[in-house]
């Protein structure tokens, strides 16, 4: 593994599922998410979004890869992602992080 430099910052992706503006105080909205609301003051936010699958694998594996659900073969939950197909762990890895993955995925014999 190579030792990751001083110089690279930290990175936290959070995906979360069927969250809408509304369901955090971040966006101005009366809702109490105080640890939401302080990732979001110390990070980077997205306000507007577009999903690539109403189908949540799909939708989770593109988010990972870059990539259409389609052009992947990701059509549906418990499919497999072709063995060549690269996702954000993988390039990350690529360039000196530790990464993991944990959470929901359905996507088998992925590694990261």
């Amino acid at each position: 593994m190579k030792s990751m430099s001083n110089k690279q910052p930290n990175i936290l992706f959070l995906f979360t599922d069927q969250q809408s503006l509304r369901a955090m105080g971040a966006c101005g909205f009366p809702a109490h998410t105080p640890h939401m609301d302080a990732l979001a003051a110390g990070g980077v936010r997205f306000d507007r979004s577009y999903c690539t699958s109403p189908v949540c694998s799909p939708a989770r594996a593109s988010l990972m890869t870059g990539r259409m659900p389609h052009e992947i073969g990701a059509r549906y939950n418990g499919c497999k992602l072709p063995p060549d197909c690269r996702t954000l762990g993988h390039m990350f890895r690529d360039a000196g992080y530790e990464t993991a993955y944990a959470g929901k995925w359905h996507m088998w014999e992925v590694y990261f």
